[in-house]
């Protein structure tokens, strides 16, 4: 008998074993998709879907686009923006990273790739031939961001084809899954239609008024109205969500979303660990009813055992477990809240905003490393917001007077204080899930830049000659606006590191819109202050019936 030889394989033929792991039904295509939409930074995603996805799909996204000559490496397995060494596996940020998905996508359809970076003076389109390789890019009307269609899925592997559902069962797939991927992002704004008809639009999360319009949108009038926020945090692990009772349970599991670090997975023993919560109060036969978040370190969480993404592994799942446990059940009202602890949660791995929950209970973090400093009184910082002008001043109601505070100013030299009590080179960081992108003018002012950050101990990587992916941020950084933090610290002046990077986070300041929140987040900014020894009265103007009465008459 004579043996094989053995003969490596075909480049088409390995896109397809990858597409059976990567590639279920159109479902895991749009998670595939969207999740790079996502990584991209994308505030709005639309989805189109046909005859449940199988004869046609679409996911448009605003993020920073891919440049043309890179199409062809996009969809080459195995090639990606997201991962540069061995090591990065153990603190991976993103949500993707194996590099398979549009190679394994494009050899079991056809797919056409359209795309424009803010650099580009219009976009480029590029469709995959019969084996699934990239054409030659073509200019094309597309604004900054990127587009992915994909048509007659599995045409090109008919046995498969055959195992997909009705194209009604497939479309409730897709349905559920970008719920889901809604609500672990809720800063996103989610657009999907069916046949040409929408089916589901959520806008982002601006207050609570809009966060609870979202959560009836995504799971409806009953839940929305009858679950419970939920919060519980350690030093390393972060749970938060909502919980409904016993009477919402229902005869299958269909409403029951858990989330590691914004990437939705399934898990039996943290399901196991809400159902015990809810000991013996659920009838044989139902299921409870939750949404819920784990944030927690890079390093904890192992994503990478499953080609979906889907499974995860922890390094301390007992205290996952418990901790998931004692959640549910303060969420079921079995036991109160607990006292703000000594050290909370401190790493944030979402772009800057408002989390998916009301954060009004949650504990202010102390920052690690910091020195411990004497208590000292708060500044006033009297007065009710009445208005946000420019971005940058609070205009406050006081008794008998009005109070204008020039955020951008007062938050610098609060920042340049805190940063600067940190040894050179020893800042506390905190990774992101998101890199910030930073646009430098040429070759020279790159290299300037990522000196600075280097300096101040924070994780950069170059990307080209003139961009850079700043990767985590001082533990010190307040909620800031990513694309606005990137256009900051583009350009280098003659400011000392500190000063420097201070001044960009502070012009890049996100103020929350809703009342309840952004009177939080001033008192937030107060308590800082006052640690760091800054008052806001040299950043203050105080109009009294005097002085208004003074700025009239000059006006006169």
């Amino acid at each position: 008998m004579t043996l094989p030889l053995i003969s490596p394989l075909p480049d088409a033929v390995i896109n397809q074993i990858a597409a059976g792991e990567v590639v279920e039904r159109p479902a895991s295509i749009i998670k595939e998709l969207v999740e790079n939409s996502l990584d991209a930074g994308a505030r709005r995603i639309d989805i189109e879907v046909e005859e449940g996805g199988v004869r046609r799909l679409l996911v448009r996204d605003d993020g920073i686009g891919i440049p043309p000559g890179q199409f062809a490496l996009a969809l080459r397995r195995h090639c990606t923006s997201k991962l540069r060494r061995a090591e990065d596996l153990a603190r991976l940020i993103s949500l993707g990273f194996r590099g398979e998905a549009l190679a394994a996508i494009a050899s079991v359809s056809d797919l056409t790739l359209t795309s424009r970076t803010a650099e580009e003076p219009h976009a480029w389109q590029s469709r995959t031939d019969a084996a699934g390789q990239a054409g030659a890019p073509t200019p094309a009307a597309h604004p900054i961001g990127t587009s992915i269609e994909v048509c007659e899925l599995f045409a090109r592997v008919p046995a498969r084809r055959r195992f997909l559902r009705q194209a009604q069962t497939e479309w409730l797939q897709v349905l559920a899954l970008v719920r889901r991927l809604a609500f672990c992002n809720p800063l996103v704004q989610f657009n999907l239609s069916h046949d040409g008809t929408r089916a589901l639009m959520v806008p982002p999360v601006l207050d609570d008024a809009s966060h609870a319009r979202r959560l009836k949108a995504l799971f409806g009038n009953e839940f929305a109205s009858a679950a419970q926020a939920v919060e519980l945090a350690t030093p390393r692990l972060r749970v938060f969500g909502f919980v409904a009772g016993p009477a919402l349970a229902r005869s299958q599991s269909d409403l029951q979303l858990l989330a590691v670090n914004g990437r939705v997975i399934r898990d039996r023993q943290l399901a196991h660990a809400v159902r015990l919560a809810y000991d013996e109060r659920l009838p044989a036969g139902r299921h409870p009813c939750y949404a819920l978040q784990l944030d927690m370190l890079p390093e904890d969480v192992d994503v990478n055992v499953h080609p979906g993404k889907l499974e995860v592994r922890f390094r301390d799942l007992r205290e996952v477990h418990d901790l998931l446990h004692s959640a549910v059940r303060q969420g079921l009202g079995d036991t109160p809240l607990p006292a703000a602890p000594e050290a909370a949660f401190a790493y944030q791995p979402k772009l800057p905003g408002l989390p998916p929950v009301s954060r009004a209970a949650t504990p202010l973090a102390r920052d690690a490393g910091a020195p411990a400093r004497a208590a000292v009184s708060a500044p006033t910082g009297d007065g009710d917001w009445a208005a946000l002008l420019a971005g940058r001043y609070a205009v406050l109601l006081a008794a008998e007077a009005l109070t204008v505070v020039d955020l951008q100013a007062y938050g610098r030299r609060v920042l340049e204080v805190r940063l600067g009590l940190a040894p050179a080179g020893a800042m506390p960081t905190r990774p992101l899930l998101l890199p910030v992108r930073i646009e430098s003018r040429d070759e020279s002012a790159r290299q300037s830049v990522e000196a600075a950050l280097r300096e101040l101990g924070l994780a950069v990587h170059p990307l080209g000659q003139r961009t850079l992916a700043l990767r985590s941020l001082p533990r010190v950084a307040p909620e800031i606006d990513a694309a606005r933090l990137g256009l900051t610290l583009a350009e280098r002046g003659s400011d000392g590191a500190v000063q420097w990077l201070a001044a960009a986070l502070a012009a890049a300041l996100v103020v929350p819109a809703g009342l309840a929140e952004r009177r939080q987040w001033w008192q937030h900014w107060l308590a800082r202050a006052a640690e760091a020894g800054v008052t806001p009265e040299d950043f203050t103007l105080r109009l009294d019936p005097a002085g208004l009465a003074q700025l009239m008459a000059k006006r006169r």
